[in-house]
């Protein structure tokens, strides 16, 4: 247990604190600090379980609003370095009513350690009270050690998670009863984020939950959650995975968002690609049946080629990749406008967002990136991911040959390929929703350039297909 101490003045609540503290809890750990900047330099860097800060080193001039005003600028930084880490100050028995109130007023109701029960996050103690903090702290103490002694097991991949991101599977763990997290990595690092497939099981080797973990900033995980509330919910139930709880990284800046699979046999999409074709065109014609909702009636915009590939790229980075690669025609294709229809997307719809049960049903994952775009690009994403996606590009058996064929012209681009069905149900996806032809060549070379910021792509198939679909939008 790592706690950090604040004292500006020393005095003997801090020898006192410590003394106890360490009697009464093992392999307790106090770092104690005299400067705020030393501290809040420290919070950074280490990771934090409780906060103890005495107020009297703060001034108390004006009746208590100087001690206002900066110990709240003190919470503030602590809040934005970790903002669910329980803080405790301690004050005289004579602080007044009005700081207390202040004080407690950015305090939250969380369930910082999976204890299924929340207690707020900020709590004003007298010098009177270290009888109760000590009772405080022995619970969090014994709420660490039993996290600790939940295991996280990946069979011997390495998953390269943080001390942080463990703690929040631990604690995700812990609401469900759970002694041992199984850790399957879905993400191909194309992002701060992580994606990871989980199975909670209890002490009697019971299986307690099956689920999908996204582990990002707070800020990005509020998104998300939004995104669900707002607009997933807008789909059939049997669209998604349910969401079964969100974890506030206690000790930093970093959450987890947690939905849950119905089964262990579910797999992404991908791995069903690869391995059956027909299997998966159906999954993609309910797929398209699912998102329905979000696409049908929506209103079809006139719109340049280079708007619509603003949601992939920023101006500067195609100037750059326009440099780097010589592609001098850019500015030409980007000029071009098109009727694109604009709707509701999922904005990252990739085979392993995508999870398929043993009855073909598929369930989409990861709310990130959903919201207002282009209905096409949802369709293109899902086709041109199979040969661009990290985690399925090395087991393909097949690259299409451009040297004889164009991507717009399927019957030839798809010659021998093994995946054929699925390719033409996404494609014929694609220009039922797109709007016209050019906003699906449109949607394709925005989300194929994009692929060329990326160090480990196949750069000579994505150079040649984006010059398949010049060629297709200026014929």
């Amino acid at each position: 247990m790592d706690i950090l101490y604040v004292e500006f003045n020393t005095t003997a609540l801090k020898e006192n604190l410590i003394n106890v503290t360490q009697a009464a809890i093992p392999n307790v750990k106090i770092s104690d600090f005299q400067s705020k900047e030393t501290a809040i330099e420290f919070c950074r860097n280490n990771l934090i379980d409780v906060f103890i800060i005495s107020l009297d080193g703060f001034s108390n001039e004006d009746g208590g609003n100087a001690l206002i005003i900066e110990a709240m600028g003190y919470l503030q930084e602590i809040i934005n370095i970790a903002p669910h880490t329980p803080v405790y100050f301690i004050g005289s028995s004579e602080l007044n009513i009005q700081i207390t109130n202040q004080l407690l007023s950015s305090s939250h109701h969380v369930d910082v350690w999976g204890d299924r029960a929340s207690s707020p996050t900020i709590k004003v103690l007298s010098k009177d009270d270290l009888d109760y903090l000590l009772q405080e702290l022995i619970q969090i103490s014994t709420s660490l050690i039993q996290l600790e002694g939940i295991t996280i097991n990946s069979g011997g991949t390495m998953l390269s998670l943080s001390p942080v991101q463990k703690r929040i599977l631990r604690i995700f763990a812990r609401k469900f009863k759970g002694k041992r997290c199984y850790v399957k990595s879905l993400d191909a690092g194309l992002s701060g984020s992580r994606v990871l497939q989980l199975e909670i099981k209890d002490m009697n080797d019971a299986s307690r939950v099956h689920a999908i973990a996204k582990l990002d900033d707070i800020k990005n995980i509020d998104i998300e959650v939004n995104n669900y509330y707002q607009d997933i919910s807008r789909l059939p139930v049997r669209a998604y995975a349910p969401q079964v709880g969100t974890v506030k990284g206690e000790t930093s800046n970093s959450a987890g968002v947690f939905y849950r699979l119905l089964k262990p046999s579910d797999v992404p999409l991908f791995k069903v690609a690869t391995m059956d074709d027909d299997r998966a065109t159906q999954v993609v014609i309910k797929l398209r049946e699912l998102l329905d909702s979000w696409y049908s009636n929506s209103p079809i915009e006139i719109i340049s080629i280079g708007s619509i590939r603003e949601k992939f790229l920023s101006n500067q980075e195609v100037s750059g990749l326009s440099e780097k690669y010589n592609l001098d025609w850019i500015q030409e294709i980007e000029r071009i406008e098109v009727n694109a229809r604009k709707s509701c997307i999922h904005g990252d719809l990739h085979g392993e967002n995508i999870f398929v049960s043993d009855n073909n049903e598929p369930v989409i994952i990861d709310f990130g990136d959903v919201g207002e775009g282009h209905s096409v690009l949802d369709p293109i994403t899902l086709e041109l991911s199979l040969f661009t996606h990290p985690s399925v590009r090395e087991k393909l058996t097949w690259q299409p040959d451009l040297e004889i064929s164009s991507w717009q012209n399927l019957e030839t681009y798809l010659h021998d390929c093994p995946y054929s069905n699925f390719i033409k149900e996404c494609r014929n996806w694609s220009y039922s929703i797109a709007g016209d032809d050019l906003a699906v060549n449109a949607g394709a070379y925005g989300y194929l350039l994009r692929q060329l910021k990326y160090d480990d792509v196949d750069e000579d198939l994505i150079l040649k297909l984006l010059l398949s679909i010049k060629e297709s939008i200026l014929s």
